[in-house]
């Protein structure tokens, strides 16, 4: 079973990760190939999921907008239940 690896040793791997892609991209026009065809394939995940997409955003503008409207309410609530209380 192998040890368990700590903190330091394992930003250390990422850090050699990190150096060994930065190096093997080397030329400019293999870094511009690649982010079109990262362009590309984003593309093609929002063509295949566009319905979800949308449905998940939808969902988060409406729970965003719930989220303020109860806030909004509970302040209101509890100004009159404080005005209640002066009679």
């Amino acid at each position: 079973m192998p040890a368990p690896i700590d903190e330091e040793q394992r930003q250390n791997n990422l850090k050699i990760k990190r150096e060994y892609r930065c190096e093997k991209r080397s030329s400019p026009e293999e870094l511009s190939l690649e982010k079109e065809q990262h362009r590309q394939a984003q593309a093609r995940y929002r063509e295949k999921n566009r319905l979800r997409l949308n449905f998940c955003s939808r969902r988060y503008r409406l729970e965003k907008k719930h989220a303020q409207q109860l806030e909004q309410d509970e302040e209101e609530y509890q100004r009159l239940m404080a005005l209640g209380d002066e009679d």
